[in-house]
């Protein structure tokens, strides 16, 4: 029971090993996904499927965080950023918050 109350930061850095080693496969992954996905494409492009101007058709796979970050720690972040002088927008993206 003494893990249960180990923080999400404190399991992270526990695991920060099979963390990355995780992270790096998932980028690996979404590397080989988009390979796939433009080579069927220039292949249906290349047999007349459909007509595709390459350089037009840019696009990148976003697997998402493998661990998502917690809400609770992402808020102390911001408010440590914020209070030391950086602008809210700036340590907003800083933290990992979306511009919507």
């Amino acid at each position: 029971k003494a893990s249960s109350s180990l923080s999400g930061t404190a399991l992270r850095n526990l695991l920060q090993g099979a963390i990355d080693r995780a992270v790096e496969s998932q980028d690996n992954l979404m590397n080989i996904m988009e390979k796939i996905i433009k080579m069927g494409m220039q292949i249906g492009s290349g047999i007349g499927l459909f007509a595709l101007n390459m350089p037009d058709f840019l696009f990148q796979i976003d697997g998402g965080d493998v661990f998502p970050q917690d809400p609770m720690e992402m808020a102390q972040t911001l408010n440590s950023l914020v209070s030391a002088g950086l602008p809210l927008a700036t340590a907003m993206r800083k933290v990992g918050f979306s511009e919507l």
